[in-house]
């Protein structure tokens, strides 16, 4: 007997057993209904021996449910046309790594559901390519690794537990990013993933920041807070979300006070410029030096005994730049605070 040559069955056509075969694309056609029937005769017995390996099985639809005590479900590299649905299962890991569901274009298929779904060393959806939608619906497992994968809409999480780490780095997201009273209990990872919604990223990085306020990781937490308010900005108005790149570049929205620091720093350096190309301070041999003393000094203690403004153009200057100095000083404390007493 010739054995397949992605596994042990035996060869349909092609070098290849009925699983690893392509499906005809005609759905309507004899020979996509004579090799789909095949299909699905091997998949039932496949389960009905308790084998989940369909490593690079290419399916229409696949569906795993009612099925405890498993050793793993093995979908790396398989291609479905619709939908993959895994129910009521218990088993020890599932591999999706490379697996592809949907077919570009086709708007009802193409989904992945996992519901009351128990893996307790992991799953795992490297490089996946999910046309459609993703579902985890009561799903609980040690790890989730979602890395350098492609969901073309949305992804919900219900009620979903991960005792370990759950990864998203890398992958990219096209619709909606939800997660409804998840519980993450160790490392949650986002780096390079990307979001073409903004509130997607903004719900993202807000259970990533109370996942790290939960173990007490205040770096990690603030870090995913300065993410969740940058999103969160890009869903506002323009005649909001423009204004307040001052607050997240300059001030870090509380979080950054080495920003804070920056731009109080910069901020007289600017004054300087106007006194000295305009020749704000009274007096005569003054210097560019002389200029960026008096700045800072004006900005940081309200004045300077040794110059004056030589205008009243320069005077309002003065004025500006104290409060501005005044304001900056006082965010830099509360922040520098904040940031150690936390």
């Amino acid at each position: 007997m010739v054995e397949c040559e992605k596994c042990s069955e035996p060869v349909f056509e092609n070098s290849r057993c009925i699983l690893h075969i392509d499906l005809p694309e005609d759905e309507n056609s004899k020979e996509f209904i004579r090799i789909n029937g095949l299909k699905e005769g091997i998949v039932k017995k496949k389960i009905a021996e308790k084998d989940f390996n369909f490593e690079g099985a290419r399916l229409l639809e696949l569906t795993i449910e009612n099925q405890h005590d498993l050793p793993s479900i093995n979908l790396i590299s398989a291609d479905i046309r619709r939908n993959l649905n895994i129910m009521n299962c218990n088993t020890k890991e599932i591999f999706c790594g490379s697996l592809s569901v949907g077919k570009d274009g086709e708007e009802k298929h193409g989904q992945i559901s996992f519901r009351e779904v128990n893996a307790k060393d992991g799953i795992s959806l490297v490089c996946a390519n999910i046309i459609n939608d993703v579902f985890f619906d009561n799903v609980k497992a040690r790890d989730l690794i979602f890395s350098n994968a492609k969901v073309g809409r949305n992804v919900q999480f219900r009620d979903f537990e991960v005792k370990s780490a759950a990864l998203f780095s890398n992958s990219t997201f096209n619709g909606m990013f939800t997660l409804d009273n998840c519980d993450i209990q160790g490392i949650v990872g986002f780096k390079d993933a990307k979001f073409t919604k903004p509130k997607s990223k903004e719900e993202a990085c807000r259970a990533a920041k109370n996942a790290y306020e939960r173990q007490g990781d205040k770096n990690e937490a603030d870090h995913f807070f300065y993410l969740e308010m940058g999103a969160k900005r890009l869903s506002k108005p323009f005649y909001f979300k423009y204004p307040e790149l001052l607050v997240q570049y300059c001030f870090g929205y509380g979080v950054k006070p080495g920003r804070v620091m920056i731009t109080t720093l910069i901020v007289p350096l600017i004054f300087s410029g106007f006194f000295w190309c305009g020749g704000g301070l009274q007096g005569e041999n003054i210097t560019l030096q002389d200029y960026i003393y008096f700045n800072f000094i004006n900005a940081l203690k309200l004045g300077s005994l040794e110059f004056q403004p030589s205008s009243g153009t320069f005077q309002l200057l003065a004025t500006i730049e104290a409060i501005i100095g005044t304001f900056l000083w006082a965010c830099f404390i509360a922040t520098f605070a904040r940031k150690f007493m936390r």
